[in-house]
């Protein structure tokens, strides 16, 4: 039973319905409730049941009614009336009219606007949303979501992991999480820090923290290793509409079509668009698209909103762009870039390992690899044998055993090859026969781009005729 602390204290329920009755059996235990309802039959009837309760026979969305109640004393609030808009007005009088500052619930049992209770400051609680959450956790035994606590809007779920996928046996510091997290972790009914170096283990649960439509795909990924990308970064595709690179919409469009994100929003770059142009875009009736407003530069991709997952560039460009604006996109860009130049549709994927954290680049790409339905392959360029010493020995060892993880873990065969000389050379000769395919790699965003220190990924990126993808990692993602 409840029990309260202090006698002289009251909550104020308004509205009697079957569960406020079930409610009241409880807060009629030491909780001095006052009951304000309508309905005088059904208050005189429950009199006799509640000796503990107050009861009002009236309109609590009057200002007469609240004169009577003991105001001093109130404690909390509880609002159980079915229709929205009297909710609402009960919640005006208690904060705006009589200026109460005490803990406001209110209970919503019909599909009111949930945004226009914040002006009071109350907690919603959905009755039937909760019983149905508890009734799929029942059946599901994996996967819940927080019912009373933070925003309740499913930015909180708890889930079991059941089988392995992609992202067990993984350090958690390479999840690249983007607006989600690990923040707690339960092994053998103990909890386990979720620090860098720990890994997901199958059986573990993990309570996971982030916006709530990512959080969705996350759980598939989780409990089933269901490809997400780019739903991990966002849920939209961001792309360019320029009349010097009309191949770039087909592209996209391909791109679109195989992953999982739900728009595809198209930028018109100042003074590039053709009628011919929007008349291509405007052919995929099937698919979620818009043409948004124009945008002076190309950068302005790079920074389309925090819903976008991946963004697109034209990539048969001049020298003098990829001095400058490509050199700009990879020190600014944040998330997942593509470079289109065409080489769709895609009958193989290769990875380049020459990159400071292959981890990135090698678990896109079997995702890629899933949803395309198209082969992999993996290139790692190292110093020939009698130029490598101790950390080129171990490197080497390192980009084996995570190409032999990988491989387990996806029950594959991954074509991996190990090449000798200069990486930047031996990669564009290895890549030099196929017409169509995709090149992944990963960037590290606090890696230095200059002709001193020269950057792989860029590098690659740039010499390439294959479209590339750009796995974007770093302290300042």
């Amino acid at each position: 039973m409840i029990r309260m602390l202090e006698t002289d204290r009251r909550v104020v329920l308004c509205g009697l319905g079957y569960f406020e009755q079930r409610l009241l059996a409880e807060l009629d235990q030491g909780w001095n409730p006052i009951v304000i309802d309508l309905d005088q039959r059904k208050t005189g009837l429950l009199a006799n049941n509640f000796p503990g309760t107050e009861f009002i026979t009236g309109d609590a969305s009057s200002i007469v009614t609240w004169k009577k109640l003991p105001l001093a004393s109130i404690d909390s609030i509880i609002v159980a009336v079915k229709e929205s808009d009297i909710s609402l007005e009960i919640c005006r009088l208690v904060r705006e009219f009589f200026h109460l500052e005490v803990p406001l619930m209110v209970l919503i049992y019909e599909d009111s606007d949930e945004d226009a209770y914040l002006p009071f400051n109350v907690v919603p609680i959905k009755p039937f949303s909760v019983s149905i959450n508890i009734i799929l956790n029942k059946l599901q035994r994996n996967y819940s979501k927080a019912i009373d606590i933070g925003l309740k809007r499913g930015e909180i779920i708890e889930l079991s992991v059941l089988a392995k996928s992609h992202l067990t046996d993984r350090k958690i510091r390479t999840l690249r999480p983007s607006k989600w997290f690990i923040a707690a972790l339960y092994r053998n009914n103990e909890i386990v820090l979720p620090v860098g170096e720990e890994v997901v283990q199958v059986g573990d649960r993990v309570v996971l923290f982030g916006e709530p439509k990512i959080l969705e795909s996350l759980a598939n990924t989780f409990l089933q290793g269901t490809p997400q990308f780019p739903v991990q970064y966002g849920n939209a595709i961001a792309a360019p509409l320029d009349r010097n690179f009309p191949t770039t919409v087909d592209e996209v469009v391909y791109l679109f079509r195989h992953l999982k994100a739900n728009r595809l929003n198209f930028y018109p770059l100042r003074d590039r668009l053709s009628s011919e142009l929007t008349e291509k875009v405007r052919q995929n009736r099937d698919i979620s698209f818009s043409i948004e407003p124009s945008i002076p530069h190309i950068m302005q991709i790079v920074g389309s909103g925090e819903q976008t997952g991946l963004f697109s560039i034209p990539g048969n460009q001049s020298w003098f762009f990829w001095s400058f604006t490509g050199k700009e996109i990879f020190r600014m860009a944040r998330k997942p870039f593509f470079i289109s130049r065409g080489t769709h549709p895609f009958t193989s994927i290769y990875i380049s390992l020459n990159c400071n954290e292959p981890v990135y680049a090698l678990e896109v790409g079997m995702e890629l690899s899933q949803m395309l339905q198209i082969p992999l392959r993996v290139l790692f360029v190292a110093l020939p044998r009698e130029l490598r010493g101790r950390e080129e020995v171990e490197e080497v060892q390192q980009r084996q055993e995570l190409v032999s993880d990988f491989g387990n873990i996806y029950k594959t065969k991954i074509d991996y090859r190990v090449l000798e000389g200069n990486p930047v050379l031996q990669t564009l000769a290895a890549l030099k026969d196929p017409r169509s395919g995709l090149l992944i790699t990963a960037h590290d965003s606090t890696s230095p781009l200059s002709f001193f220190r020269p950057n792989v990924p860029f590098l690659l990126t740039r010499k390439t005729h294959l479209s590339t993808l750009v796995v974007v990692h770093g302290d300042r993602v």
